[in-house]
């Protein structure tokens, strides 16, 4: 474990507050292979909004905060936004946490998939690009692609194209 995974995993850190920076710390936890650490936080602080009841995401977000308090924000009562774009992390970090995406070529022409999902049973995402979407679902050992016309996916030292099915094994993503 390094130093600075260490630091991200302790108590002794303070909670930075914001979805905003707690998105940092997410892509952080999944580039050093802590995956499970990372879907756990997304669970209970994403999740835990999704408790209090929010269809968008919050400005800031206090597990511990109380009934109205929730909404409080600089002191002011009701001054938190409830849709705040720069909270919307998961939707950003989740693809490459999860499933290790990554443009290896301007707009996406060519692209790695190396999942790594933790203890996850079934996961799926679609991730808009400039060629089209990329659609991967894993489920049942098996790996699901669809890849935009015109782009390339790598994955395990296979380069593929189009629709494929493939088996998937778990392995643990190490950069």
């Amino acid at each position: 474990m390094t130093s600075i995974q260490t630091a991200l995993l302790s108590k002794a850190v303070q909670p930075v507050g914001t979805p905003y920076m707690a998105g940092f710390e997410n892509i952080a936890l999944s580039g050093l292979g802590a995956v499970e650490e990372m879907i756990s936080r997304v669970k209970n602080y994403w999740g835990g909004m999704l408790e209090r009841g929010a269809t968008t995401f919050w400005e800031a977000y206090d597990p511990d905060a109380a009934d109205n308090d929730s909404y409080s924000f600089y002191g002011r009562p009701f001054g938190k936004s409830l849709c705040h774009a720069w909270s919307a992390g998961p939707a950003a970090f989740l693809p490459m946490g999860i499933f290790g995406l990554e443009p290896l070529e301007d707009g996406w022409k060519r692209f790695k998939v190396k999942p790594d999902l933790g203890k996850l049973t079934w996961v799926s995402v679609t991730v808009p690009t400039p060629r089209g979407e990329i659609e991967i679902t894993i489920e049942n050992s098996v790996i699901s692609l669809r890849i935009p016309p015109a782009a390339i996916a790598e994955y395990m030292g296979q380069e593929l194209t189009g629709n494929v099915k493939l088996p998937y094994c778990q392995m643990t993503r190490k950069n």
